[in-house]
């Protein structure tokens, strides 16, 4: 069973690596019609970087690459603090 360890090991790995963000809520729904994700309830997301966003509602728009809110938010960088309401950017949380 050695060999099959490290195959999954290997995908894992492969999976993990292709990840930007980490997402975390209490609720949520996909439209895969249209490419879209809402979720809901303690939204906590952390990029590969350690940027971390937390609010209580995003939408992702893949065709679009955008994660949206007007809910308050909370960003927390290495170096930065910043909380408002409303909030767009990329799915990595960089633009």
């Amino acid at each position: 069973m050695t060999g099959a360890r490290t195959d999954l090991d290997a995908l894992r790995n492969k999976i993990a690596a292709s990840q930007t963000s980490w997402l975390v809520a209490d609720s949520g729904k996909v439209a895969e019609q249209n490419n879209r994700l809402e979720v809901w309830g303690n939204v906590h997301v952390t990029t590969r970087d350690s940027v971390k966003l937390d609010t209580e509602s995003l939408k992702w728009d893949q065709n679009k690459n955008k994660v949206v809110t007007n809910d308050y938010v909370e960003i927390h960088t290495k170096t930065d603090f910043v909380r408002g309401y409303g909030f767009e950017s990329d799915r990595t949380l960089k633009e």
